[in-house]
């Protein structure tokens, strides 16, 4: 066979062996090993700008933590698995107030902080999930927030409104919840390969404030037993009594272990500008928000 020939039979071999692969459908689920514990740290930056007349303010707050995710048992229908908190770092700032708290760094953090970490660190959880990533159950609340509410009752008035601001930001059924479903529920209900886009619609109300996200993923890539996704996520945010509404886009990417359906390494960022009345008074908003997720 002469060179020329040989170099086109390889040529076509690459092509046809590289085509028959990014064709290649994949099946992803929420599939983590029994047995298995596995480490993840969740950040989120948020930063808002507001001006209000001439009157400008800016606040920022970070949530930090990490938690390993114990696999109990499972089955074809759902995965037990402990939520244990490891490490919590929070840090908030406004014109009138600025805290850190940081649960490796106690030393730094009032008495009564010190003793709210200690109903958190090393305590677990048990959360319940399908295959599609979706939390059936989370239970385990009852013990660690009847420790903190002793902590509580003996807390100074800042502590109290520290705790207070990170069990309403966090620690709820409904916060470890969605925290969870944000960085899990993302699989689609049939096979896929390279291209194909897929979307989870994922709506829910607190307190008359409505909020439905539709997030679209888009299979970008897959090397050995890892997959790129593509995500974009819009978030309509109705706010029944202040008659307000918040639409926002943000944008990421998910690598995704294929074998497990576990993200490695995920990042999702974003901003919002709303404009509402307040007895005649226009109040300007700007929020940057980023959402990173990391298997440790």
């Amino acid at each position: 066979m002469s060179k020329m020939r040989l170099r086109t039979t390889l040529l076509i071999t690459a092509f046809l062996c590289t085509n028959m692969f990014s064709q290649s459908q994949i099946r992803i689920s929420y599939n983590p090993k029994k047995a298995e514990t596995y480490t993840y740290r969740f950040i989120t930056d948020e930063k808002s700008n507001q001006s209000v007349g001439s009157q400008k303010t800016t606040t920022g707050n970070r949530l930090e933590y990490v938690i390993d995710l114990n696999i109990k048992s499972k089955n074809t229908d759902e995965v037990h698995a402990d939520y244990i908190f490891k490490e919590i770092v929070m840090s908030f700032s406004s014109p009138t107030m600025s805290f850190t708290i940081d649960s490796k760094n106690k030393a730094d953090n009032t008495l009564d902080i010190n003793n709210f970490f200690d109903c958190l660190i090393r305590k677990s959880l048990q959360i319940v999930v399908s295959p599609d990533g979706s939390v059936k159950t989370v239970t385990g609340f009852q013990p660690i927030m009847e420790d903190i509410q002793k902590v509580i009752s003996s807390a100074n008035e800042t502590d109290r409104r520290i705790i207070g601001m990170f069990i309403q930001m966090s620690f709820h059924e409904f916060a470890v919840k969605t925290g969870f479903e944000q960085s899990f529920k993302m699989y689609p209900d049939k096979e896929i390969k390279v291209g194909d886009s897929w979307s989870i619609d994922k709506s829910t109300s607190v307190l008359k404030i409505m909020n439905n996200v539709v997030n679209t993923y888009t299979l970008i890539s897959i090397n050995e037993d890892l997959a790129l996704i593509d995500v974009t996520a819009v978030s309509l945010m109705k706010n029944e009594s202040l008659n307000r509404e918040l639409k926002e886009e943000q944008k990421g990417e998910i690598e995704l272990n294929i074998k497990t359906g576990l993200p490695v390494q995920s990042s999702l960022s974003g901003n919002s500008n709303t404009i509402f009345n307040i007895q005649g008074i226009d109040v300007i908003s700007s929020t940057t928000k980023t959402i990173t997720v990391s298997l440790q």
